[in-house]
């Protein structure tokens, strides 16, 4: 079966502080120069289901996923370690320009739409 993957791209920047497990609150990504600004998360969490199906998305709470809806039987991980953060940046293309992921973070997964999601070290 091929494998689907559903991502939550969340383009307001959330602010809200980190719950669950890890050290970490990620900070605000303010935008400058008319750019979109990056999302935070404690967590990038992707998902999976038996049959191969799946979906990923940010996370405050680094065991489940919003972007899953009523999927069930899903296993989920926290893709960034525990003293890290994540952040979605970019969008589809036309619609920026958008925040460039900061330079000291790796790449978790990008989307054909060009949203790339990343694990940031913790300040």
């Amino acid at each position: 079966m091929v494998r689907r993957f559903i991502f939550l791209m969340a383009m307001g920047v959330m602010t809200s502080a980190c719950s669950g497990s890890g050290t970490c609150s990620p900070p605000t990504l303010r935008a400058g120069d008319g750019t979109t600004a990056c999302s935070t998360a404690k967590a990038y969490v992707t998902c999976t289901d038996p049959g191969g199906g799946g979906c990923a998305c940010l996370s405050n709470d680094p065991s489940t996923c919003s972007a899953c809806g009523s999927l069930s039987g899903l296993t989920c991980h926290n893709v960034c370690a525990s003293d890290e953060y994540a952040v979605s940046c970019g969008g589809l293309p036309g619609g920026g320009p958008y925040q460039s992921v900061p330079s000291n973070c790796h790449a978790a997964a990008t989307t054909p739409g060009g949203n790339t999601f990343a694990c940031c070290p913790c300040s």
